[in-house]
């Protein structure tokens, strides 16, 4: 996971959980 998307995910606390579902898309495991 790209470093930026860390820090983004570690600031946006309320979309935590979105951005990792979505990280989770991106990557297959759906």
């Amino acid at each position: 996971m790209p470093q930026k998307l860390r820090i983004l995910l570690v600031e946006d606390e309320d979309h935590l959980l979105d951005a990792i579902k979505l990280n989770l898309e991106l990557e297959g495991y759906k």
